[in-house]
């Protein structure tokens, strides 16, 4: 459920997927900005909700949050992670959903 912009609750965790997430992550998946963000493996769902998680619980370790993944179920937290970025980021009137991408 969403509850403040961005923030995401998911089991005792927020996540919130803002700029500053999307900046770290960049560094882990660089074409996000082209917005062919690939999480097709385990390791790339991790790293992406521990960046979603770091605003308000910085220093979690990769098997921390993937303790975090195993309680709440893998369907559960890759939900979260798209409500989190909608919640962050929402189109507003005449924008499009993917803010990098401009129309030709």
């Amino acid at each position: 459920m969403a509850t403040a912009k961005g923030d995401v609750r998911l089991g005792n965790y927020t996540l919130r997927m803002d700029f500053n997430a999307l900046c770290d992550a960049e560094e882990d998946f660089p074409a996000i900005m082209q917005g062919q963000l690939n999480l097709d493996t385990f390791r790339n769902i991790r790293t992406m909700i521990r960046h979603a998680l770091s605003a308000h619980h910085a220093g979690l370790s990769d098997r921390e949050v993937g303790a975090i993944i195993q309680d709440v179920g893998m369907a559960k937290a890759a939900e979260a992670v798209g409500e989190a970025m909608r919640a962050s980021f929402p189109a507003e009137a005449g924008e499009t959903e993917n803010p990098q991408k401009t129309p030709a």
